[in-house]
């Protein structure tokens, strides 16, 4: 396959994907469907494990899923949405991951089981760092303290959820690998048929999209957990307060930045300066177009 045309071939299987996050992602959050990302990160291992077929080796399998997935995630920085990076490292990391996977374990079954194991993970760690990054030490300290408190292994529960969507990820290239490409353009096309379009109303300005994620139930449940972890161990009223405040203004300043234009213009210059993402970049502007 020669560059022009491999790009080509790159390009039309990142607007499929793109234009399948739109739809799936639309349908998802309309129906209020919970942990939607895991499910779009799915459907995301499933697109790349059908793409990872059409290479002829294994560089090129790792290369062009990886570049799928770049290409999809910079296509979020060129839309007229509101919240941008986020979604962005999500699809970059798992197409990573993915692709970690078939360099590891070969251009086969195997390298796509364990690229979906791999690419499985990231929804659960992407939360985990924010959560982290928001409350620090002090996280792992609230979450040992309700595991006592509610005499139940919180751990133990978190760890079934990621190896019962890690056997899910594994199961889909097993599945999957005697489809034909009439039923893999069938699934392709329905979901793109869903009757349903977001009507959620989108914070124009990304100080508004800040304080609308600090109001997202998750961050409110969060912060009224770490609050009373903060009062059982404080007494003091002006500690209780320094330490509730802290990481809502931690919040405020990720979510923001998040949703910032200049920090995604920022993002965008930087790979601007790199000249295989910026070939890249170039890509994700054709398939904008496209779109």
């Amino acid at each position: 396959m020669s560059t022009k045309s491999n790009d080509n071939f790159i390009i039309t299987m990142a607007v499929n994907l793109s234009v399948i996050e739109v739809f799936l992602g639309s349908f998802l959050h309309a129906m209020k469907i919970p942990l939607s990302g895991h499910f779009l990160s799915l459907n995301q291992g499933f697109y790349l494990t059908q793409s990872s077929k059409e290479f002829k080796n294994r560089i090129q399998a790792v290369k062009g899923c990886f570049e799928i997935s770049m290409i999809t995630a910079m296509m979020k920085s060129l839309a007229p949405a509101t919240k941008k990076l986020g979604p962005m490292m999500s699809i970059s990391m798992q197409g990573l991951l993915f692709s970690l996977g078939i360099l590891i374990f070969g251009f086969n079954l195997l390298g796509q089981i364990i690229g979906m194991l791999f690419l499985s993970f990231w929804a659960f760690l992407q939360p985990l760092i924010t959560y982290f990054l928001i409350y620090g030490s002090d996280l792992a300290k609230a979450f040992i303290y309700y595991e006592q408190k509610l005499g139940v292994e919180l751990f133990n529960i978190i760890l079934f959820l990621i190896f019962f969507k890690a056997f899910i990820a594994g199961l889909i290239p097993i599945v999957t690998r005697k489809f034909s490409k009439e039923k893999i353009d069938a699934y392709q096309n329905y979901l793109q048929k869903f009757p349903v379009k977001d009507k959620t109303p989108k914070a124009k300005t990304a100080l508004g999209g800040a304080i609308k994620d600090l109001l997202r139930p998750t961050m409110i449940f969060s912060f009224v957990l770490m609050g009373f972890f903060f009062a059982y161990h404080r007494t003091e009223e002006g500690i209780l307060l320094r330490q509730l405040i802290r990481p809502i203004a931690i919040a405020f300043i990720l979510f923001y930045l998040l949703r910032a234009q200049w920090s995604q213009g920022v993002v965008l210059w930087m790979a601007k300066r790199v000249p295989y993402f910026d070939r890249l970049l170039k890509l994700a502007q054709q398939s904008r177009k496209e779109i």
